[in-house]
């Protein structure tokens, strides 16, 4: 795997079948991002500071999405956490509670995360856009739902 940061802004790109996790528990978003985050760093994609830079930003800045029919998270954080651009993916066994984005304090039940780490500071805006357009649409969400195999999530993903 090349741990150059290079440009990689189309989404099909930052998957990998490996970092689409399905019923994934945890009884909280920090407990959520701890886990996914030991994936990522266990398969040599980020640093070890990525996990509590990710948590730290999540308190700051959340990333609920009220996206139609499948609520979605999408935590990141900045780039210097990152060594291979990825985008983990996990679909959760029951909801786990994430702030909407841009509020402080309103909370939606989370159905599928996509964790963003982007390793180009250029790259980290238009993926997170791609990525937000993808998410809010609720055939695209609800097909994403349904699915039930790694290979059919980038599918549904990459056909966007």
């Amino acid at each position: 795997m090349d741990k150059e940061k290079t440009k990689k802004t189309d989404i099909g790109d930052l998957l990998y079948e490996d970092l689409v996790l399905f019923d994934v528990e945890a009884n909280s978003e920090e407990e959520l991002l701890t886990t996914l985050s030991k994936v990522v760093y266990n398969k040599n994609f980020v640093k070890n500071s990525f996990k509590d830079a990710i948590i730290k930003r999540e308190k700051i800045f959340p990333t609920g999405l009220p996206s139609p029919g499948v609520k979605v998270a999408i935590p990141h954080t900045d780039v210097e956490h990152v060594l291979t651009s990825c985008i983990t993916i996990a679909k959760l066994k029951k909801p786990i509670q994430f702030i909407e984005m841009g509020t402080s304090s309103k909370r939606l039940d989370i159905e599928l995360v996509f964790m963003l780490a982007v390793n180009a500071p250029k790259d980290q805006l238009n993926v997170l856009q791609k990525i937000m357009c993808t998410l809010s649409n609720e055939k695209v969400l609800l097909e994403l739902k349904k699915a039930d195999t790694p290979k059919e999530i980038i599918k549904i993903i990459k056909d966007q």
